[in-house]
C-alpha cells in the first residue's frame, strides 16, 4: 500500500494525496509539474531522458545526471553558505 500515515501527519493539513502506478503519459507529467512547481525536475527510469528534457525545459529546470552521480539538495538556491 502506497499512502503512509506517518508521512502524512508530517505534511501540512491541505495537501493533495496522489498516487499512480505504471507509466505516466506526458500531458500528466506537465500537469504534476504544473501542480508541484519543483524548482528542477530530475528525469530517472527513463531510457531517453535527454528526449524528456528537450519536453520541459521550456518550463522547468532539468537536472541530467549519470547512474551513480549524487546531488546535495539545499533549501534556497541562492544561499551557498
Amino acid at each position: 500500500m502506497a499512502y503512509s500515515s506517518e508521512l502524512a501527519q508530517s505534511v501540512p493539513v491541505n495537501y493533495e494525496y496522489l498516487h499512480t502506478s505504471g507509466h505516466c503519459d506526458m500531458e500528466s507529467l506537465d500537469w504534476l509539474f504544473s501542480t508541484l512547481s519543483p524548482r528542477a525536475i530530475i528525469p530517472i527510469h527513463t531510457d531517453n531522458p535527454r528526449a524528456f528534457a528537450d519536453l520541459f525545459c521550456d518550463k522547468w529546470p532539468i537536472l541530467m545526471m549519470q547512474d551513480g552521480e549524487t546531488f546535495r539538495a539545499i533549501k534556497d538556491p541562492l544561499d551557498m553558505e
